[in-house]
């Protein structure tokens, strides 16, 4: 009893890392291509267009338009995609929904909070 326990404890733990050096993967990955594009001449908007439509290739050009009005800046882009909104298959109306129930709030240097009410 003790072992699976135990067991169970590891397994969230690795979970919970691997999940975690994903995301900083992904975050970096993002930065140095929004810098890439800034230095090649793009706007802001633009970059940040870019990087939306790689994440989620399957929204529509107005949904990922939406997403940038709300979250204008790298890191909160950033963070709805991460915290916010899943992996895997989204439409444009749920990922609208969500996107009207998301709050990120800043805590200071890399730390951010995302609060959302997902759908049912």
């Amino acid at each position: 009893m003790i072992r699976l326990v135990i067991a169970v404890a590891v397994g969230i733990f690795v979970f919970l890392v691997i999940k975690s050096l994903l995301g900083v993967r992904y975050w970096n990955r993002c930065e140095r291509e929004y810098a890439s594009m800034i230095s090649a001449g793009y706007t802001k908007e633009e970059a940040l267009l870019d990087i939306s439509k790689k994440r989620h290739p399957e929204l529509s050009e107005n949904t990922h338009r939406e997403v940038i009005a709300k979250f204008h800046d790298l890191h909160l882009l950033v963070n709805f995609f991460t915290g916010a909104l899943p992996d895997g298959k989204r439409s444009d109306e749920v990922t609208m929904e969500i996107l009207r129930d998301t709050t990120i709030e800043h805590k200071g240097g890399y730390s951010y909070k995302v609060r959302t009410r997902r759908p049912k």
